[in-house]
């Protein structure tokens, strides 16, 4: 069926200019798509025009579709070169699609053209990073509901009908919108495919000429571990000015003071650092360090010698003899230093850089601090124990076994006391548990102690502190009873945002833990009580899903003191009040179905029985409501007025007679179904003042056309009732 109504092309070319802005603002930038998608609207509105004034003759535009395409396949290899696959083949689907709009003539091209736009939307929503992406689906849909009204008044019978006003079709869109979040809030959600994405991308490209040439061998050892390059690539002290903000974590640092855990920099304790798309969350490492001086940690031997090349798709394997089984995808939001955050232990990487290092830890890091923007897929070996991480990892040393001078033996009789059980591994837990119990986090604890090691005023007086001073105290303790340990820094990436699928990291995130050599493995384990090591998510319920993000939010705004007027807390305030009311009233819900649940079954039969006889009932049912609407038909202009009150009293005779064909009058039509259905007085008068105001463009009074459709309506729907 041809298209004849220009306003559902019109709808349309917005609603793609949404679909495409909206995946270009999640895939590449925000500020990129809102220009591409403005810059796109006339385009749409211009060539889809072409196609409507042309349906008739689609091989007039058959050449503009043709250098359309072209310029989409010009613009494809361009991108593939320039910006990767993904780009290029959305610039290649939208070319494609604006070839076919210039002859957009009919219902299946726009059913497909629907269906490319909604593949933009898809694309977008599997990249967007943020919530801001529900504004987009927001907008798509309302735009969406209106071409789809658009297109079904475009049926021949109803061409001439102005259709539902601006203010029904909003509506209609909005209980939509509020149905389609209402399904996706209460359904499951189950766990998503990896089809082995490999993520890789920066603003620059990571090259360092004398790294490459070190992983091919060719240069000797210069006796230093790389001592000078690993200086340049973690120092952040030229990132941020007084004008721009930049992140610090002191636990990065080549060496960091425990009573002075600056973790945010100049930036807000909740701003995002980074996201990880990956299958469950986990504790992404950065640094290692295995000396300890009572006051501040550092490394005993640094050594980034180990250099390995990546090839032209920056694939990188740092370990033959593992098989990778956890793929996480890391999207750097501010500039850290260069070791990259991982989880277990890296068996292949995809890195946009030339070449990599690792450290003495076996931790990899590029040739350059990791800046905004970088992103990067790693498919690592996560071997859990009692759903503690595992690693095997270079052996331990001498450093890590090392206690710092005058060493208070109070906290070797604590550890002996506490450590208590038939293995290493039962002792290292107790351990663990005696810190998570007996002690209280307190982000803002600041101990400054003179002449002494503040463990000490930490585990024997103040029994508060951060992560920094629960992670030495175990790692001290452990070493205290025999036990090798050390002191790892990174992420903890444990909090799923359900809205956009990613695990947001923050600053507050920046974390200190405790590894520990038990039967030839480094075991991970956690003694600040305020975090927990990740586990498998419970419930796949999207609510219960976002119920869990808002209380870490909380969770992190009171740990982190920004009080309770951050943007943060009082969004998830307010969800959970949203929450809570939600859950009382499906409460109730499921109360009345599981008490009346007969009731239901009744409802049930009856929906089927209705269904299977529609045919019959279902013509009556829409005749019985057009008897009603014209009788509370809306004063409007008499033209509006008679379209309103034809198309209703068309409805009813569809009970009996057959349908008003396209370019036929209400008089031609009545006098064609005389006899399938009673003609009265006041329809064949109503058929009259239609000529008066349509052809003669004579005045009649709305009130007038109004008083002969109710009673033509009554007498319809009288001798229908008595015919059967």
């Amino acid at each position: 069926m041809k298209l004849n109504r220009p306003q559902t092309l019109e709808w349309f070319s917005l609603q793609l200019a949404i679909a495409v802005g909206g995946a270009v603002a999640a895939i590449i930038n925000p500020w990129l798509g809102l220009l591409l998608g403005g810059a796109s609207l006339p385009l749409n509105f211009f060539l889809l025009q072409q196609g409507w004034r042309h349906r008739d003759t689609p091989e007039t535009t058959k050449p503009l579709a043709d250098a359309v395409a072209v310029a989409g396949l010009l613009m494809f290899f361009l991108l593939f070169f320039q910006s990767g696959l993904v780009v290029a083949l959305m610039a290649l689907l939208y070319g494609a699609m604006l070839a076919m709009a210039v002859q957009l003539n009919n219902h299946r091209k726009f059913f497909l053209a629907q269906t490319v736009s909604f593949v933009f939307v898809l694309a977008g929503a599997a990249e967007a990073k943020t919530g801001g992406y529900l504004l987009v689906l927001a907008a798509y849909c309302i735009v969406a509901a209106f071409a789809l009204t658009e297109l079904w008044l475009d049926r021949g019978d109803d061409n001439e009908l102005a259709g539902p006003p601006l203010r029904q079709r909003s509506v209609i869109a909005l209980v939509t919108m509020v149905l389609a979040a209402g399904i996706y809030l209460l359904m499951p959600r189950l766990t998503a495919l990896n089809i082995g994405g490999h993520s890789a991308s920066a603003g620059d490209f990571y090259h360092n000429e004398s790294w490459l040439t070190d992983a091919d061998g060719d240069l000797p050892d210069d006796g230093k571990g790389g001592y000078d390059d690993l200086k340049q690539i973690t120092d952040l002290s030229g990132y941020g000015t007084e004008t721009q903000e930049s992140y610090r974590y002191t636990g990065f640092n080549e060496t960091f003071h425990i009573s002075s855990p600056q973790r945010s920099g100049t930036l807000p304790m909740d701003t995002v650092i980074a996201r990880m798309k990956a299958p469950r969350g986990a504790y992404l490492k950065v640094r290692s360090f295995d000396t300890f001086d009572g006051l501040s940690w550092q490394t005993s031997d640094e050594n980034i010698e180990r250099k390995f090349s990546a090839d032209h798709k920056g694939e990188v394997t740092v370990n033959e003899t593992l098989a990778g089984n956890f793929l996480h995808t890391i999207s750097i939001e501010e500039t850290i230093p260069a070791w990259l955050p991982l989880a277990g232990e890296p068996v292949t990487l995809w890195v946009p850089s030339s070449v990599i290092a690792l450290d003495q830890f076996d931790q990899p890091l590029l040739p350059g601090v990791l800046l905004e923007g970088t992103t990067y897929t790693a498919d690592s070996l996560l071997e859990l124990r009692d759903q503690r991480p595992v690693a095997r990892g270079p052996a331990p040393r001498k450093a890590d076994l090392q206690l710092p001078t005058g060493f208070d033996p109070a906290i070797r009789r604590l550890a002996q006391q506490v450590a208590r059980g038939d293995s290493v591994y039962e002792r290292a837990v107790a351990l663990e548990h005696h810190l998570r119990t007996s002690y209280r986090y307190s982000f803002e604890s600041a101990l400054v102690s003179q002449d002494r090691t503040p463990l000490s005023e930490f585990l024997f007086e103040t029994h508060e502190g951060h992560c920094e001073y629960f992670a030495s105290a175990m790692t001290v303790m452990l070493r205290s009873v025999g036990v090798p340990a050390r002191l790892v820094t990174g992420f903890s990436a444990t909090v799923r945002n359900p809205l956009t699928g990613y695990f947001d990291i923050r600053a507050i995130d920046g974390h200190a833990w405790t590894e520990a050599w038990i039967d030839g493995r480094w075991v991970t384990f956690e003694p600040t009580a305020y975090y927990a090591l990740p586990r498998p998510q419970e419930s796949r319920i999207t609510a219960e899903q976002i119920r869990e993000y808002a209380e870490s939010i909380q969770h992190r705004t009171m740990a982190s003191g920004d009080g309770d007027f951050s943007m943060s807390a009082i969004l998830s305030h307010l969800w959970m009040v949203v929450y809570s009311s939600v859950i009382l009233a499906l409460s109730w819900v499921k109360w009345v179905i599981v008490t009346l649940w007969w009731l239901w079954g009744v409802f049930a039969v009856a929906a089927v029985i209705g269904l299977s006889t529609r045919r019959k009932w279902w013509p009556w049912w829409l005749a019985w409501r057009s008897h009603q609407r014209i009788a509370g038909c809306p004063v409007a202009s008499a033209e509006d007025t008679l379209h309103f009150c034809f198309y209703h009293l068309q409805r009813m005779a569809r009970v009996r007679a057959s349908a008003r064909e396209r370019g036929e009058s209400f008089a031609q039509w009545l006098v064609r179904i005389e006899g399938q259905v009673t003609i009265s007085e006041s329809m064949r008068a109503l058929a009259a003042q239609s000529e008066q105001v349509f052809y003669h463009g004579e005045a009649v009074a709305p009130a007038d056309i109004r008083r002969l459709a109710a009673e033509a309506a009554s007498d319809l729907w009288l001798s229908l009732r008595q015919s059967g």
